[in-house]
């Protein structure tokens, strides 16, 4: 079972705050939804990969030490 990391992209001159999520398959960068709290956008991006990539699965998410959030999925 594979694993999603989500992370932050902080703006630049030519682009807005967007989050990462990637895992060993694939990977998708979305815009910050300034509506939303900081977790909420983690997982809108994992869930935004997981649509991607046609996966149906649960998962729960816990922050790493940079930061970042592990989106773990398990079966449903």
């Amino acid at each position: 079972m594979q694993a999603i990391q989500t992370k932050i992209l902080p703006y630049t001159d030519y682009k807005p705050m967007r989050i990462k999520a990637e895992c060993f398959v694939g990977k998708i960068t979305v815009h910050w939804d300034y509506s939303l709290d900081g977790e909420a956008n983690h997982i809108l991006a994992a869930k935004a990969l997981m649509d991607k990539l046609e996966w149906e699965f649960d998962f729960v998410s816990g922050t790493l030490k940079d930061g970042s959030m592990v989106h773990v999925l398990i079966k449903g």
